[in-house]
């Protein structure tokens, strides 16, 4: 595996597993193991991922500005 591939490799993971970390912050957790998320994230969050990015908010836009300078930050881009 090529180091860049390596790098961005590792900064993808790391974007997920901070999302999964944050998401499961946001639902209940059951004594059986399983997770409920509420209502209201679905709805949010489909939209979201139904929306292409020119289509969002510039505040909606914020948090994928942030993942991307992740990904420059994992190639010595910007600091």
């Amino acid at each position: 595996m090529t180091a860049p591939l390596y790098e961005y490799a590792e900064a993808a993971h790391d974007v997920w597993a901070h999302w999964m970390k944050y998401m499961f912050t946001q639902g209940k957790h059951h004594a059986d193991g399983t997770w409920t998320m509420p209502a209201d994230k679905v709805e949010r969050w489909e939209r979201l991922m139904s929306t292409d990015f020119p289509d969002l908010t510039d505040a909606e836009q914020v948090s994928d500005y942030e993942i991307a300078k992740e990904y420059f930050i994992a190639r010595g881009l910007a600091e």
